[in-house]
This record gives C-alpha cells, structure tokens and sequence, in this order.
C-alpha cells in the first residue's frame, strides 16, 4: 500500500538533506527502488535523478585510500606463498602460516 505523497521541504539545503536521508533509507530497506518509491510515495524518476546527482558529488575512492590488498596464499602448512602487485613472498617452515596470520591481522 503506497504512503500519501511526502511534502518536501523548499529550502534547498532541507531537501537535500531530505534526499540524503531517503536515499539511505532505501539503501537499508531491502527493497527494490520501485517499490521503496511507491510505498514512500515518492517518484521513481525524482528519486533516481536524486541518487545520480549524489553519486557525481561523491568522489570514487582512491585505490591507494583503499585498506584492502589483493593477496592469492597458496600452500598450506611448512612452505605459503604470497604474491601482491608483482612481489612474490615464499615462507617455509613450521610458522609459515603462524607469520601470515599475524602480518595479515596489521592490515
């Protein structure tokens, strides 16, 4: 069942707020944009055309501001190797996996 129609704010900075809110409501609702638009009330089209204009003001994330590194391990027990961005790592011995672990964890 669809929501009566939300009165939106004039003030442009109060609607942009509004929008920032709906839009991060939807996000967390689980629900498909048509139907969070239809049981909000809103318009898909303005919504849409909200999410776009949010999106081109957020700027992408850098890859070197990004924590996370592509590791591939392989091996298991006495000998692991590590390659990353070129660079090949090989460890042997009984705390092979024990040294990973723990460089992993400071990540």
């Amino acid at each position: 069942m669809a929501m009566k129609k939300p009165i939106l704010p004039r003030n442009r900075a109060a609607r942009r707020e509004f929008w920032r809110n709906t839009l991060a409501a939807w996000e967390s609702s689980g629900r498909t944009q048509r139907q969070f638009c239809a049981q909000a009330g809103l318009a898909l089209k303005t919504f849409a055309r909200w999410r776009g204009i949010f999106a081109r003001e957020t700027p992408p994330i850098a890859k070197s501001a990004n924590p996370f590194v592509p590791l591939r391990l392989e091996g298991l027990g006495y000998e692991l190797e590590i390659e990353y961005s070129g660079l090949r790592v090989r460890l042997r011995g009984v705390q092979a996996e024990r040294i990973v672990a723990r460089v992993l964890a400071r990540l």
